[in-house]
């Protein structure tokens, strides 16, 4: 049924996340069923895994608007706002969040992912103690951060061989966690530590952690060509090329390779040199 939206978004998400053929299939689903409040949910994911970052706040935002209820919709929300550098309107969405639904474990686990962005890293230290004390027995953490904010509360020195066995035995048991454990060194100031654990992740796993990538703490990262050769080696760059439309991260003044440029050059078709 071309009229129906759930088939739309069905479709969709068989396609892989953020590529031509999902956008295509999820345009066609909104033009079908503009109020479908899911259609805008997967769209704004999407937007946000393909390095749209900002737009992916306003599918967001519209979800929400359109079921207002949706505890899911409320998390999109506060994940995208924070993915923008937006923290004091993260913050407020998820306080509100918190409000109507009391000890809710998404939320409790989406507060602790963003103690990593909190400007007191002791207060946020104590904060973990307490939420965790909520959540089931044994439920584990994201790499490095009980680490990372106890060196940013300079409770002790970062003892590098200690972080890299740490990380080296998440990896281990989940390597899809590369990802965040990429993003953690980033955060110690050890950017080229971080892409090497982006050359180590996996690059053929649908599980689109790559995302954290994007938020405005990884900039750094994202300015070293290694950042994005790894971006071409997860399909985004044939997707971009494809799109005609470049990730918001290639309008960083401070970036030390043109998209283009650089996208031709690993495509085999031109240099590589910044004009």
């Amino acid at each position: 049924d071309p009229q129906n939206g759930l088939a739309f978004q069905a479709l969709a998400l068989s396609e892989r996340s953020g590529s031509p053929a999902q956008f295509e299939l999820l345009e066609k689903g909104i033009a079908a069923e503009p109020e479908l409040p899911a259609l805008h949910s997967v769209r704004s994911v999407a937007l946000f895994n393909a390095g749209y970052t900002q737009a992916s706040v306003t599918s967001a935002q519209r979800a929400l608007a359109l079921d207002p209820t949706s505890r899911s919709a409320y998390g999109n929300v506060v994940r995208r706002l924070l993915a923008t550098g937006r923290l004091e309107e993260g913050r407020a969405m998820q306080d509100k969040a918190e409000r109507l639904w009391p000890d809710e474990p998404s939320l409790i686990r989406q507060r602790i992912y963003m103690l990593a962005n909190e400007s007191d890293p002791k207060a946020a230290l104590a904060k973990l103690d307490e939420l965790v004390a909520k959540l089931p027995a044994g439920e584990r953490l994201p790499p490095l951060l009980r680490s990372g904010l106890r060196w940013k509360a300079g409770t002790n020195e970062v003892d590098l061989k200690a972080l890299d066995r740490e990380a080296d035995s998440e990896f281990t048991r989940n390597p899809v966690s590369a990802w965040y454990i990429a993003a953690a060194f980033n955060s110690f100031g050890d950017s080229d530590r971080a892409l090497k654990w982006v050359e180590r992740a996996p690059k053929r796993e649908a599980a689109y952690q790559w995302g954290i990538l994007f938020w405005p703490n990884a900039a750094t990262m994202r300015r070293d060509p290694r950042f994005f050769k790894a971006m071409a080696e997860l399909g985004l760059v044939a997707d971009w090329r494809a799109r005609g439309k470049w990730p918001d991260f290639c309008s960083d003044p401070k970036l030390r390779y043109d998209c283009r440029i650089q996208a031709a050059r690993l495509a085999g078709k031109g240099s590589a040199t910044k004009t």
